[in-house]
């Protein structure tokens, strides 16, 4: 990705465009990468499909 904007809430420094941002030397490339969880993604599907079923803990 490239960076298009910069904007600090500290001290209010805004910083608008990649050229602009290129020439203070903080127009480098960078990724963002994210994670999801199997369990959080398919809880709602999971527990809709088996909300029907008994608990069966095989006690006598």
């Amino acid at each position: 990705m490239l960076p298009s904007h910069l904007e600090c809430k500290a001290c209010g420094l805004k910083i608008v465009s990649y050229s602009k941002l290129n020439a203070c030397g903080l127009g480098g490339t960078f990724t963002a990468t994210s994670y999801a969880d199997p369990v959080d993604y398919f809880e709602d599907d999971f527990r809709d499909r088996y909300a029907h079923l008994e608990e069966d803990n095989n006690e006598p």
